[in-house]
């Protein structure tokens, strides 16, 4: 099957050159799930990524517009030139044409992020012209990106109306999209496939970790206060990621030699620090209405590290992990240090297990090979 996958992620490394040209933070959460989806795309196909790179002169320096390819196995890399004209959609749609119309099509599908207009814009122009299915990838809803016009959330939803399938993170997401009920797949998330522990010395001795985006309503702030609620000089917190104002954050842990921020780390690095956690955790607050449209990646993430996970609950992942979460009952900062101090209290054995168990199950539902298998059947149903 040969797969065009319009998005705005990039390959790891291309990324992160990316990523260290501009002076906010990019959305890395939309980058990792669409890198890992192609990757799993690309185990049985050959899959041709169409990138329009995220780009905004007012905030990079010194990048080069200019179209290039990488290629990975079996993973290309196209990365359509950066336009900066009002007519960037009609460059967009001519880069894209031209790499399309270079394959033969007797068994090709087309896969768009349902969240970027232009993406989804080019994509249902160039399936309708070669006569090639187009699949919505449907990770959040339109009205929730950041700064988005009623106009533009409107323009989404009417162009997701009529592709030819859906693929989507919880089933409301898919009926908040697929109001014909089309063909559709659940992905709740994808993890890597497991790997060696990477080796590394630990600077912090026992330490809890979070990694994330540092803002109130993901709940850090509340770690940091049930942190210092257990009291034990014997355990350290660590911290990394982007956060939204450093003076709140640097005078949320002032005058605590046991909390370290890291800034924004490379993934090898959070996962080292994942890996040689005593407990990863994830203080997003409960909230059922987000739980609908989203499992939290960050949790998926730390269950397939092999170390304890603590989180506070969700609706999915508390059925599915029910003995393998260290569950923080309520909305508060007692319940997440209470929590905390039940993982404290482990036996170690009984952690070990817990550790094993989270791992195996996480991996069997969704690794990148797991996942792969059920987008290919998915897929094929279009060709039948």
């Amino acid at each position: 099957m040969l797969i065009f996958y319009f998005t705005t992620s990039l390959e790891t490394n291309d990324f992160n050159i990316l990523q260290e040209k501009w002076r906010i933070s990019l959305n890395t959460s939309n980058q990792c799930f669409h890198n890992k989806m192609i990757r799993s795309l690309a185990i049985n196909n050959n899959v041709h990524v169409i990138s329009l790179r995220p780009y905004n002169k007012n905030y990079v320096d010194s990048y080069s517009l200019n179209s290039y390819e990488t290629k990975i196995d079996n993973i290309t890399y196209h990365y359509l030139r950066i336009s900066t004209s009002k007519f960037d959609l009609f460059s967009y749609k001519k880069g894209a044409n031209k790499i399309i119309k270079s394959y033969k099509h007797n068994q090709s599908i087309i896969i768009a992020d349902t969240m970027n207009l232009k993406c989804l814009s080019i994509a249902k122009n160039l399936s309708k012209k070669y006569k090639i299915p187009v699949i919505g990838v449907c990770t959040d809803l339109p009205r929730n990106i950041t700064g988005a016009s009623k106009l533009y959330v409107n323009l989404i939803e009417h162009k997701t109306n009529n592709v030819d399938g859906y693929i989507a993170l919880t089933e409301k997401l898919n009926l908040s999209f697929n109001k014909k009920n089309k063909k559709h797949l659940i992905i709740n998330g994808i993890v890597e496939n497991k790997k060696e522990a990477m080796i590394s010395q630990n600077e912090y001795g026992n330490y809890f970790f979070y990694a994330g985006t540092l803002l109130k309503k993901y709940g850090v702030y509340d770690l940091i206060k049930a942190f210092k609620q257990l009291n034990n000089p014997g355990f350290n917190l660590v911290l990394c990621g982007h956060h939204s104002n450093i003076n709140e954050l640097n005078n949320a842990i002032a005058n605590n030699k046991n909390i370290y921020y890291l800034g924004v780390q490379p993934v090898n690095k959070v996962i080292q620090l994942e890996q040689n956690a005593f407990a990863n955790i994830n203080p997003r607050p409960i909230n059922n209405k987000l739980d609908e449209l989203s499992i939290p990646s960050k949790t998926l993430e730390y269950l397939n590290s092999g170390k304890l996970t603590i989180s506070h609950k969700n609706i999915l992942l508390k059925d599915l992990f029910k003995n393998e979460i260290i569950w923080a009952e309520n909305n508060n900062v007692s319940s997440l240090a209470a929590a905390m101090k039940k993982a404290l209290e482990l036996n170690p054995k009984i952690k070990t297990e817990i550790e094993n168990s989270a791992l195996q199950k996480c991996q069997k539902l969704y690794s990148i090979n797991s996942i792969s298998q059920k987008l290919n059947e998915f897929l094929m149903e279009f060709f039948k």
